[in-house]
C-alpha cells in the first residue's frame, strides 16, 4: 500500500510532459548486452501474474547471466515484493544466505 500511495502522490504531482519522458526512459532501457558481464550471483524473480515484466523476461535475463538464477513466485503480480512480501522476502533471503558460504573466505558459513 504505501509503494502504490507514494507513486500515487509522485504521479499526481508531475505534470504530463515530465511522466512522458519517464515513461519513454523506461521503454528505451535494455541491459541485455551487460548482463552477460556480470560477475556476481545474481537472482532475476518474477511473479507469475505480472504483465508488466512477464517471468518469462526474467528467466531469459538468468539465462544470460553467468550466475544467474530465476525464481518464479506462484500468484504474484509485478511488484511482488509489496503483494507477496512473505514469499519474496524468503526466497531473496535464502539466495543471499547461499552467497555467504564460501570455503575460499575466512569466517564465511562454508
Amino acid at each position: 500500500m504505501r509503494t502504490y500511495q507514494v507513486r500515487h502522490g509522485i504521479a499526481a504531482t508531475a505534470d504530463g510532459a515530465s511522466l512522458a519522458h519517464v515513461a519513454r526512459g523506461i521503454g528505451a532501457f535494455d541491459v541485455t548486452e551487460r548482463i552477460a558481464s556480470f560477475a556476481m550471483p545474481t537472482l532475476f524473480m518474477a511473479g507469475n501474474l505480472d504483465g508488466m515484466s512477464p517471468p518469462e523476461t526474467s528467466h531469459r535475463m538468468a539465462e544470460r547471466a553467468p550466475q544467474g538464477r530465476y525464481a518464479g513466485i506462484d500468484g504474484a503480480a509485478h511488484i511482488s515484493n509489496v503483494d507477496s512480501g512473505d514469499r519474496f522476502s524468503a526466497r531473496l533471503l535464502k539466495f543471499l544466505g547461499e552467497g555467504t558460504e564460501r570455503p575460499d573466505v575466512p569466517g564465511s558459513n562454508g
